[in-house]
Protein backbone atom coordinates (compact mmCIF):
# COMPACT_ATOMS: atom_id res chain seq x y z
CA UNK A 1 0.00 0.00 0.00
CA UNK A 2 2.32 2.33 -1.06
CA UNK A 3 0.26 5.87 -1.70
CA UNK A 4 3.25 8.49 -0.42
CA UNK A 5 0.97 11.34 -0.99
CA UNK A 6 -2.80 9.88 -0.15
CA UNK A 7 -2.99 11.38 3.50
CA UNK A 8 -6.40 10.01 3.98
CA UNK A 9 -8.88 8.75 1.32
CA UNK A 10 -12.48 8.41 1.37
CA UNK A 11 -13.76 6.59 -1.57
CA UNK A 12 -15.52 3.75 0.38
CA UNK A 13 -17.13 6.06 2.59
CA UNK A 14 -18.40 8.34 -0.40
CA UNK A 15 -19.35 4.79 -2.08
CA UNK A 16 -21.31 3.82 1.11
CA UNK A 17 -23.36 6.84 1.42
CA UNK A 18 -24.45 6.85 -1.83
CA UNK A 19 -25.73 3.44 -1.31
CA UNK A 20 -27.82 4.61 2.06
CA UNK A 21 -28.90 7.32 0.18
CA UNK A 22 -30.02 5.21 -2.40
CA UNK A 23 -31.42 2.59 -0.27
CA UNK A 24 -33.42 5.07 1.90
CA UNK A 25 -35.28 6.06 -1.54
CA UNK A 26 -35.60 2.04 -2.64
CA UNK A 27 -37.23 1.89 1.21
CA UNK A 28 -39.47 4.48 0.72
CA UNK A 29 -40.54 3.23 -2.49
CA UNK A 30 -41.05 0.12 -0.64
CA UNK A 31 -43.34 1.62 1.90
CA UNK A 32 -44.98 3.98 -0.59
CA UNK A 33 -46.17 0.48 -2.60
CA UNK A 34 -46.97 -1.39 0.26
CA UNK A 35 -50.38 -1.93 -0.55
CA UNK A 36 -50.22 -1.78 -4.75
CA UNK A 37 -51.52 -4.93 -5.78
CA UNK A 38 -48.59 -6.68 -7.87
CA UNK A 39 -45.94 -4.75 -6.14
CA UNK A 40 -42.66 -6.45 -5.40
CA UNK A 41 -40.36 -5.20 -2.74
CA UNK A 42 -36.68 -4.20 -4.05
CA UNK A 43 -33.79 -3.89 -2.40
CA UNK A 44 -30.50 -2.62 -2.18
CA UNK A 45 -26.87 -4.90 -2.78
CA UNK A 46 -23.74 -3.22 -1.87
CA UNK A 47 -22.44 -4.27 1.70
CA UNK A 48 -21.07 -7.45 0.53
CA UNK A 49 -19.30 -6.16 -2.99
CA UNK A 50 -17.92 -3.18 -0.40
CA UNK A 51 -16.84 -5.09 2.17
CA UNK A 52 -14.38 -7.30 -0.50
CA UNK A 53 -12.98 -4.06 -2.00
CA UNK A 54 -12.00 -2.42 1.49
CA UNK A 55 -10.74 -6.35 2.12
CA UNK A 56 -8.69 -6.31 -1.09
CA UNK A 57 -7.54 -3.32 -0.32
CA UNK A 58 -6.39 -4.03 2.96
CA UNK A 59 -4.57 -6.84 1.96
CA UNK A 60 -2.66 -4.21 -1.00
CA UNK A 61 -4.14 -7.07 -3.77
CA UNK A 62 -5.88 -3.67 -5.94
CA UNK A 63 -3.39 -1.75 -7.60
CA UNK A 64 -6.40 0.78 -8.30
CA UNK A 65 -9.43 1.65 -6.22
CA UNK A 66 -11.94 -0.61 -6.59
CA UNK A 67 -15.52 1.27 -7.36
CA UNK A 68 -17.93 -1.06 -5.80
CA UNK A 69 -21.60 0.34 -7.36
CA UNK A 70 -24.98 -0.23 -5.39
CA UNK A 71 -27.66 -2.44 -7.46
CA UNK A 72 -31.21 -2.82 -7.04
CA UNK A 73 -33.00 -6.17 -7.46
CA UNK A 74 -36.54 -7.22 -6.96
CA UNK A 75 -36.83 -9.97 -3.64
CA UNK A 76 -40.03 -11.11 -5.38
CA UNK A 77 -42.13 -10.70 -2.13
CA UNK A 78 -44.38 -8.50 -1.02
CA UNK A 79 -43.58 -5.25 0.93
CA UNK A 80 -43.62 -5.23 5.09
CA UNK A 81 -44.11 -2.44 6.32
CA UNK A 82 -42.99 -2.89 9.73
CA UNK A 83 -39.70 -4.29 8.42
CA UNK A 84 -39.34 -1.65 5.92
CA UNK A 85 -39.53 1.13 8.91
CA UNK A 86 -37.06 -0.59 11.19
CA UNK A 87 -34.95 -0.75 7.68
CA UNK A 88 -34.78 2.82 6.71
CA UNK A 89 -34.43 3.44 10.97
CA UNK A 90 -30.93 0.63 10.22
CA UNK A 91 -30.17 3.12 6.94
CA UNK A 92 -30.82 6.38 8.06
CA UNK A 93 -28.25 5.30 11.48
CA UNK A 94 -25.59 4.13 8.74
CA UNK A 95 -25.83 6.82 7.04
CA UNK A 96 -25.08 9.17 9.85
CA UNK A 97 -22.18 7.15 10.69
CA UNK A 98 -20.34 7.58 7.96
CA UNK A 99 -21.17 11.53 7.43
CA UNK A 100 -20.02 11.67 10.84
CA UNK A 101 -16.46 9.27 10.07
CA UNK A 102 -16.33 11.68 6.91
CA UNK A 103 -16.59 14.67 9.13
CA UNK A 104 -14.45 13.60 11.30
CA UNK A 105 -11.74 13.07 8.53
CA UNK A 106 -12.09 16.13 7.06
CA UNK A 107 -11.92 17.93 10.28
CA UNK A 108 -8.13 16.44 10.99
CA UNK A 109 -7.26 17.51 7.27
CA UNK A 110 -8.73 20.96 8.47
CA UNK A 111 -6.34 20.59 11.79
CA UNK A 112 -3.27 19.87 9.65
CA UNK A 113 -3.46 22.33 7.08
CA UNK A 114 -3.93 25.30 9.99
CA UNK A 115 -1.55 23.95 12.07
CA UNK A 116 1.12 23.08 9.77
CA UNK A 117 2.82 26.42 9.66
CA UNK A 118 3.49 26.81 13.67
Amino acid sequence: MSRPFNLFDTAFLEQAMDAASLRGRVIASNITNANTPGYESLQVEFDNDLRKAIDEDARGNSKTKTVVKAKVVKIGKKTDVITEMASLAKNQILYNAYANRLSQQFAGLKWVIENSGR
